[in-house]
């Protein structure tokens, strides 16, 4: 009853009141980021979804795209407020939407790449059986600073044992990391390596 009904009302009713509430902020948030990027306000990418199919996960753009016309490709640089949003979370805050649209939960495995779910192991694919979360038990575990594995095995235990008391134990850990810096292991904001199936490389 939990799963089916409780938290996917309790996603929709908390992200809705969180959605009022940073408002005011995300407008301040998304002024700047239409100066600094020429518009360009949101990071858009294709992620995989609970049962392994894709959606687009919506965050605040935090790279600065710059092309280079001798190498044939565009370079991304991490600006001053971007990483002053990736410190400090703010990024994450347009998931919102997701979690209102159904795609995504509040507390769940971290939505990854489509191309991951080839390499999963049997065990490990279990992730995909719960919609993924904006935060997780591996984000308060050590997140980034974990290997794949160590990540991989969190988030099927979790998959495994999700219930109201644990939610709502990821949901304060969460909430006091991010407003006094404290209980969470991880306190980087840096960007996880690409997963190639090596479960013993760093996440």
């Amino acid at each position: 009853m939990y799963v089916s009904i409780v938290k996917p009302l309790f996603d929709f009713l908390i992200a809705l009141t969180l959605g009022v509430f940073v408002f005011p902020l995300c407008l301040i948030i998304s002024l700047v980021l239409f100066v600094e990027h020429n518009g360009k306000v949101f990071f858009i990418q294709e992620r995989a979804k609970k049962g392994g199919g894709a959606f687009s996960i919506i965050k605040f753009r935090t790279l600065l795209e710059i092309n280079t016309e001798e190498a044939g490709s565009d370079e991304y640089h991490l600006t001053k407020f971007g990483n002053f949003l990736r410190s400090t979370s703010l990024d994450e805050l347009p998931q919102l939407l997701n979690v209102l649209k159904g795609d995504m939960s509040l507390i769940g495995p971290r939505p990854l790449f489509m191309k991951y779910n080839e390499k999963y192991t049997k065990t490990h694919k279990q992730r995909l059986d719960v919609k993924p979360g904006i935060t997780g038990w591996a984000q308060i575990h050590g997140g980034n600073e974990l290997t794949w594995e160590q990540k991989f095995d969190l988030d099927v235990w979790y998959v495994a044992n999700m219930s109201f008391i644990v939610d709502i134990n990821i949901l304060f850990r969460t909430i006091s990391y991010l407003f006094f810096n404290i209980d969470l292991k991880s306190k980087t904001h840096m960007s996880a390596k690409e997963f190639k199936g090596n479960l013993n490389t760093e996440g």
